[in-house]
C-alpha cells in the first residue's frame, strides 16, 4: 500500500482478542526493538511490558487497513508521576504509525481524532510522553495540550504533555 496522503476515515479499533493484541505487540517489537533499538529484541518478536495488563490496546485503521497502534494505560501511571506536575489518570503510550504510512497530514489527523476519542470515552485527564518536536507539531495542528514536566531522558529527551477537557 502506498503512503496515505489524503485524509481517510480513521478508526480506533479496541483490541478485544489476543490475536488483535498480538498485532500491537508485534508492531511494537518491529518499531521499538528492531527499528529504533529502544528495547531489547527477543525471539518471540513481541514487545510487552508490565503496563500492558493495565491497558486498553487499540489498532489505528485507515480505510479498514491496520496502520498503527497505541495503548491507554489505566491505573498504572505511577511510573510517570515523578515526571509530571498535574494529575494524570490515563497515559497514552506505545503510539505507533507504521513508517510506510507516516506523513504530516496523517499524523495530525490521527492525533486530532485520538483527542476526540479520549474525551468522548471519558479517558481524561490523559498525558503522553513525547519529544518536543512531536509536541510542537501536534500543537501546531490544533491539539490543545500543556507540558506538565521538565524534559528528561527516556529514549531521547522527552517531557510529559497533559490533555484535559478544561483546555
Amino acid at each position: 500500500m502506498n503512503t496515505i496522503t489524503e485524509i481517510e476515515p480513521i478508526t480506533f479499533l479496541e483490541c478485544t482478542s489476543d490475536e488483535r493484541k498480538e498485532f500491537c505487540f508485534a508492531l511494537r517489537h518491529a518499531i521499538y526493538c528492531e527499528l529504533m533499538s529502544f528495547e531489547e529484541e527477543n525471539d518471540e518478536k513481541m514487545e510487552r511490558d508490565e503496563f500492558d495488563d493495565h491497558a486498553r490496546h487499540f489498532i489505528i485503521q485507515i480505510d479498514n487497513v491496520d496502520v498503527g497502534c497505541f495503548r491507554v494505560v489505566q491505573d498504572g501511571t505511577a511510573h510517570i508521576q515523578p515526571f509530571i506536575t498535574a494529575d494524570c489518570f490515563f497515559e497514552i503510550s506505545r503510539f505507533i504509525i507504521e513508517p510506510e504510512h507516516r506523513n504530516p497530514a496523517l499524523l495530525s489527523h490521527v492525533v486530532k481524532e485520538l483527542t476526540v476519542m479520549i474525551q468522548s470515552a471519558g479517558l481524561m485527564p490523559t498525558c503522553m510522553i513525547m519529544e518536543k518536536k512531536l509536541a510542537r507539531f501536534i500543537s501546531l495542528h490544533g491539539v490543545k495540550m500543556k507540558r506538565s514536566s521538565p524534559f528528561f531522558k527516556l529514549n531521547g529527551l522527552r517531557a510529559a504533555y497533559f490533555f484535559s477537557e478544561d483546555m
